[in-house]
Formats: C-alpha cells, sequence, structure tokens
C-alpha cells in the first residue's frame, strides 16, 4: 500500500485518477476535482498551483517531486492531449495551467457548437419522444459545461423544431396563459402524439425518464442559485 508520507510509492496514478482527461468527453472539471484531491493526499498541491518552489537551481529534491507530479499528469490523458500538451522543461504548474487554458477555451467553443446544434434542432421523422429525447441530451451537455439552457428557450427550441403537422397543436400551447413549462409541452405532445395514431409512440419510457431527470436537474440549478444569492447577501451584510 502507497506510503501517504512518500509521494514516490504511489506507482500506478490510474488506480486513484480514474478518469482519462479527453478533449472530446466533457470531464475536465471531474478530472480536475479527482488529481487535485489525489495530490492533497501526498501533499504535493503545491507544484500544481506554483505554491512550492525550488530553493535553487541545484535543488534535486524538489526536481524529483516537479517530476513525479509531471508523471502524473502525464499518465492521466489521452495520448492526443498528450501530444498537445507535452513540451520540454516545463514544471508541473506550467502544465497544470496550460492545460486549464485548453479546456477552457474549448469548453466555449463547445457551448457555441453545442447550443447552435439544439437551436437547429429538428423532429423530420421522429417520434415525439425521440426528438424530445435528443433535446433533453443537449441541454444536458450544455448544463454539465455550466451552459444551462433557459426554460424558456427552451420551450421556444421545442416548438420550432416541431414537424408541421403538431403546428395547430402548437399554435394553441404557444398561446397558453399561464405557459407551459417544458416538461408540460413535452407531456402534451406525448399524449396529442398518442391520440392522433391511437397508439402508443415508440419508447415511451422515455418520457418519465426524462421527465424526472430533466425535474431533477432543474431544482439542483435552483438550488444552486438560491445558494450563490444567498452568499452574495450574507457578503453584503458583512460589509455593511
Amino acid at each position: 500500500m502507497p506510503d501517504k508520507n512518500n509521494p514516490f510509492t504511489c506507482i500506478n496514478i490510474k488506480s486513484y485518477v480514474h478518469l482519462i482527461l479527453d478533449l472530446n468527453e466533457l470531464n475536465y472539471d471531474a478530472w480536475r476535482e479527482l488529481f487535485l484531491t489525489h495530490c492533497r493526499v501526498y501533499g504535493v498541491h503545491g507544484f500544481l498551483d506554483g505554491i512550492n518552489k525550488p530553493k535553487d537551481a541545484a535543488d534535486t529534491d524538489w526536481d524529483n517531486l516537479d517530476n513525479l507530479v509531471k508523471s502524473w499528469l502525464y499518465g492521466t490523458m489521452t495520448r492526443s492531449l498528450l501530444t498537445m500538451i507535452l513540451k520540454p522543461k516545463l514544471p508541473a504548474n506550467s502544465i497544470w495551467e496550460s492545460i486549464e487554458a485548453l479546456f477552457r477555451d474549448n469548453k466555449h467553443s463547445r457551448e457555441i457548437e453545442l447550443d447552435n446544434e439544439l437551436r437547429a434542432l429538428v423532429q423530420g421523422d421522429r417520434f415525439i419522444t425521440e426528438y424530445c429525447q435528443k433535446m433533453k441530451a443537449i441541454s444536458d451537455l450544455l448544463a454539465s459545461i455550466d451552459a444551462p439552457v433557459p426554460e424558456k428557450t427552451m420551450v421556444s427550441y421545442l416548438l420550432n423544431g416541431l414537424n408541421p403537422k403538431f403546428e395547430s397543436v402548437s399554435m394553441l400551447i404557444r398561446h397558453k396563459d399561464p405557459p407551459f413549462s417544458f416538461l408540460e409541452h413535452v407531456q402534451h405532445l406525448f399524449l396529442k402524439s398518442s391520440m392522433s395514431t391511437g397508439t402508443i409512440p415508440r419508447h415511451p419510457h422515455l418520457i418519465m425518464i426524462m421527465l424526472l431527470s430533466y425535474s431533477a436537474r432543474r431544482q439542483q440549478q435552483q438550488a444552486r442559485h438560491q445558494t450563490v444569492s444567498a452568499q452574495q447577501i450574507l457578503l453584503q451584510l458583512a460589509h455593511q
């Protein structure tokens, strides 16, 4: 068993950081938390934030630990990412910052890409269940990179992309007062599809799964917003 007082006893980093960092997987935040936690356990997190600095140019103890942390970083990323990051003689802190900058830039471009995909999504020949599930999947990806789609926007995208056969019901629910939520739109369209065809649409279980998960995610976002608001109020009171 590795000795927490001796980082060099940790040979297989993948046994502790179970995620492989990948530009295409949107897993930077989770990977960062796992990697930083691991470094804190072994007391070498100062090599990531730059706090731990060498005493002088001949500080071999610092150099050995820095190389160890670098080897951990290199061992938890894809080959393609390693090719982008790998540069000779860079300390672990510089590599850590390069990774963060790379994923921050990629996060922004990914947000634009997903938003365009959601905006352009149309039902076409899809069953209503498949169309709504696809829309929710893209929305979940946006939420995972801290870019949640507002409720009104989701409703607008949903209605704009509907098959023309739903035009009449779309016009009716557009003018509903008070307006339907996204979940209520999904339920209404699901029932309309069932009534018009006399059959249950394919994959009806997806509707229930989608309703439950979407509702849970919205509640989490509201709770996070309330927490941030409460913190802001406390900060304001503290400075009065």
